[in-house]
């Protein structure tokens, strides 16, 4: 047995407790210590893990790439786990299905983007001055809908062409809901185009 400074390294296979014993590197550390990670050195339970490391929510040092202990998540960045309920790192989004990536990434299955980059359900409904264009996809109140979708008049919700219009509206005869007939048609509840009369 060797006996060394408690400022000395301790020797090949063996690591500082945390307490200023070198013990065994299989070792478990001293109360109020933890391995950063790596398993050649004991930290305090408050300090931070080694380059590569990552605290796992749960007290616990492991790989950036390793999960996140249970009830715990990454914040985006891979870099740091939080609290399931806890809120993504700036620039990140939960994607609906309870995990935080980019906010240029795609909302989950079965969810999309509410317009102001938070991903709710696809029957939810979007953001305020935002609308569904008719394929689950958030646009502002002056964006045209989609091929194939029309405004219902009430200038906040695409419908399918085939679909009426909201009421108080009518299609104008050119496929536009409205209150007024197109220019060449003309009727009170439905826009027929207009006969002329020659005199």
């Amino acid at each position: 047995m060797v006996c060394i400074l408690p400022t000395d390294p301790c020797a090949d296979n063996y690591k500082d407790d945390g307490a200023g014993i070198c013990i065994a590197l299989a070792s478990d550390c001293a109360d109020g210590y933890r391995s950063d990670g790596t398993g050649e050195v004991f930290i305090g339970n408050d300090d931070d893990c080694a380059s590569g490391y990552k605290e796992n929510g749960l007290g616990v040092c492991v790989s950036l790439t390793s999960a996140c202990g249970t009830g715990f998540r990454s914040d985006g960045t891979g870099l740091v786990c939080i609290a399931n309920s806890a809120t993504c790192a700036a620039g990140y989004r939960e994607n609906g299905l309870g995990v935080c990536t980019s906010n240029s990434q795609p909302c989950g299955t079965g969810y999309k983007d509410n317009g102001v980059r938070v991903c709710i359900t696809l029957a939810s409904d979007c953001a305020v001055n935002y609308k569904d264009n008719g394929t689950n996809v958030c646009v502002t109140l002056s964006s045209s809908c989609a091929p194939e979708f029309r405004d219902d008049g009430t200038g906040s919700v695409c419908i399918s062409v085939n679909e009426p219009c909201a009421d108080g509206y009518k299609d104008n005869g050119v496929g536009v809901c409205s209150t007024e007939c197109a220019l060449g048609f003309s009727g009170e509840t439905v826009c027929e185009i207009a006969v002329l009369h020659c005199a």
